[in-house]
């Protein structure tokens, strides 16, 4: 479901509501709001891009903290998203030990 001329404040609220809700995934671009549900399909993509993520990094040494989904929104730019799964590989350093990201 795609929904225009939605505000930031509307957006931020729909996110609050659906906390207990993640099945529900939320895109917002400049007062556009797109409302998803992923579908076996896309889960079982999820799954095996998220492995072989895990795996590849486990065979080359390379640390990663792995922040499943999560919300990531930046007012500034009026933009924010719910990746299926959020990897930090080249910048793990920076974000290592943190439990907020700014």
């Amino acid at each position: 479901m795609v929904l225009r001329g939605v505000s930031w404040a509307t957006y931020q609220a729909l996110i609050r509501d659906l906390e207990s809700e993640p099945g529900k995934r939320l895109t917002y671009d400049q007062g556009t709001l797109e409302i998803t549900v992923p579908l076996p399909p896309h889960e079982a993509y999820q799954s095996l891009l998220g492995r072989l993520v895990e795996v590849t990094t486990e065979e080359t040494n390379v640390e990663i903290p792995s922040l499943g989904s999560t919300t990531w929104s930046r007012e500034d730019l009026l933009k924010g998203l719910e990746p299926d799964e959020c990897f930090y590989i080249q910048n793990e350093l920076v974000v290592r030990g943190k439990s907020r990201l700014i």
